[in-house]
């Protein structure tokens, strides 16, 4: 949805399967919201897409919340997110449950 005088401000996706392709070009229109402050792809499948996309919003500090619950998060995707969540100041709430993160992936946190 669109707040009233900023640009998009929340991107919700729930149950999608999205091709390399696809998945994407997701990816990368998330990318490049600079209001964005919610996201969510809980349940989203984007085999073989990149995660540095929300990792560069991630460092724009005006995502609040971040919902990758069950979309195949694994210890490699961790690492793309965590090099945004390092720097991030503004997330509130990240929720990672029902992904396949092995205690090096958690670590990573």
């Amino acid at each position: 949805y669109r707040d009233k005088t900023d640009g998009v401000v929340c991107v919700d996706v729930y149950g999608q399967y999205f091709s390399g392709i696809a998945g994407d070009c997701l990816m990368s229109s998330a990318g490049t919201l600079p209001d964005l402050q919610h996201l969510s792809l809980h349940m989203c499948a984007f085999p073989a897409t990149s995660l540095s996309p929300i990792a560069q919003t991630l460092t724009r500090n005006t995502l609040r919340t971040l919902n990758l619950t069950a979309s195949g998060i694994d210890d490699a995707r961790m690492t793309q997110l965590c090099v945004g969540l390092s720097v991030n100041v503004s997330l509130t709430s990240l929720i990672l449950a029902g992904n396949q993160l092995s205690s090096h992936g958690v670590l990573k946190l």
